[in-house]
């Protein structure tokens, strides 16, 4: 009775089950790794915007700013506008601005279009923000503290133990220890 056309095709249909929910681990796997691989690419987006001041222009204009608008007051060539648009798009995602839709008028002809806004995180990226946190990323992304973080390995594989009072991981990171 074991060999019945039946069982046989619960089987069958067990392991196709079983292997979907094995591709579906292995995706959801994948892309777990892709986004610590990837992760960087929001700070040095947020790191990026705040050295070019795009919150405080965006808040000064005062209404949703289009990208023509952004990148002629940031003084970058036309050509660039890409690289902007490309930039919004990630601080979009991030949360830090929003698109909304605006219309325009040029030439008589309504255009539908869109503008970016500040979102509330990026309130606390202004410059006259009281509790702006501008020197806290700047301070955190910058080479002196981000370097050591290249050297992990190194320090894990040191010999002395971290457990001592008298460590200090900085110096042992970037190999003075």
């Amino acid at each position: 009775m074991s060999n019945c056309p039946s069982r046989i095709h619960l089987n069958k249909r067990e392991m196709e089950l079983q292997h979907d929910e094995q591709s579906l681990d292995l995706l959801s796997s994948e892309a777990h790794i892709w986004n610590h691989i990837y992760s960087f690419i929001n700070s040095m987006s947020l790191k990026c915007a705040i050295q070019l001041q795009i919150p405080d222009i965006i808040n000064r204009h005062g209404a949703p700013m289009l990208l023509s608008e952004l990148v002629e007051a940031l003084s970058i060539k036309n050509e660039k506008t890409q690289y902007v648009f490309r930039l919004m798009g990630m601080l979009v995602h991030s949360g830090f601005f929003v698109k909304q839709s605006i219309s325009t008028t040029e030439d008589n002809d309504d255009e539908e279009t869109k503008g970016y806004l500040l979102a509330p995180a990026s309130r606390y990226l202004l410059t006259e923000e009281p509790l702006s946190s501008r020197s806290l990323v700047l301070a955190m992304l910058d080479p002196i503290l981000m370097d050591p973080w290249q050297s992990l390995l190194g320090f894990s594989m040191k010999s002395r133990s971290l457990n001592s009072s008298s460590t200090n991981q900085w110096p042992m990171i970037q190999g003075l220890l």
